[in-house]
């Protein structure tokens, strides 16, 4: 079982390999890539990384079909099943192994033997590094991913799909089990009718733009969509 869990939890260099080189998308879960007709666009990235529940895949026309890497805050239980069935390969927590959910997960990767997902525990030294850098501010795992991932040798990162809540969860997004997509609203609702509203965070979206202006400025390999860059621009 040790050996398993050694070839399950991977380090940053191992993690670097997957995308050296490599054209690399973020697909964040907001609302308004539910009618981008974007899904052959993000399929053409040779590496796709999604955000927290944005899975199972669904709606494969504006969101792409695949998803190789998934960037988690290991704070609710994901199934290695639909994992494996998604194609991911890194599983990359925010939280380190031992938090429980993470633990569950990596049992559950070495019962199902396929040896498909690897997981990384983020650093806690980054975190810390990045919350100083947002004024000691919580970021969100969007800006927790683009600043990983710049840390890398990936050839280009691009994001869309990320607009702070700003249009909501698109369908493929799960919140928690018990959530359902409601057509009738248009919008993830509770099961037993109960209301939907955003979770709440301590997420400042202000500092978290500033800050990704800030990066773009120093890294030529990142670039964003449309809605991204024009409150990335807005911001102060």
């Amino acid at each position: 079982m040790i050996l398993k869990t050694m070839r399950t939890i991977r380090d940053f260099e191992t993690f670097n390999k997957t995308v050296k080189d490599k054209k690399c998308i973020i697909v964040g879960p907001a609302d308004y890539l539910s009618t981008s007709n974007h899904g052959s666009f993000i399929d053409k990235y040779d590496v796709i990384i999604r955000l927290n529940n944005s899975y199972p895949l669904c709606d494969f026309h504006n969101l792409g079909s695949r998803t190789d890497i998934l960037f988690h805050t290991g704070g609710i239980f994901t199934d290695v099943k639909t994992l494996n069935n998604d194609g991911i390969r890194w599983y990359v927590s925010k939280r380190k192994a031992e938090a429980p959910n993470v633990t569950k997960l990596i049992k559950e990767i070495e019962q199902d033997g396929t040896g498909q997902i690897k997981v990384l525990p983020i650093e806690l030294k980054f975190l810390e590094n990045l919350r100083i850098q947002l004024n000691k501010t919580e970021p969100n795992m969007s800006t927790i991913a683009i600043d990983y991932l710049l840390k890398t040798d990936l050839k280009v990162l691009y994001v869309c799909g990320c607009d702070f809540y700003g249009t909501g969860y698109n369908k493929a997004y799960t919140i928690t089990p018990g959530w359902v997509w409601d057509d009738s609203q248009n919008k993830l609702v509770r099961e037993k009718s109960m209301t939907f509203t955003m979770p709440k965070n301590g997420h400042f979206k202000d500092i978290q733009l500033s800050y990704l202006k800030k990066l773009q400025q120093k890294d030529n390999r990142l670039y964003f969509d449309d809605v991204l860059a024009k409150l990335i621009k807005e911001a102060k």
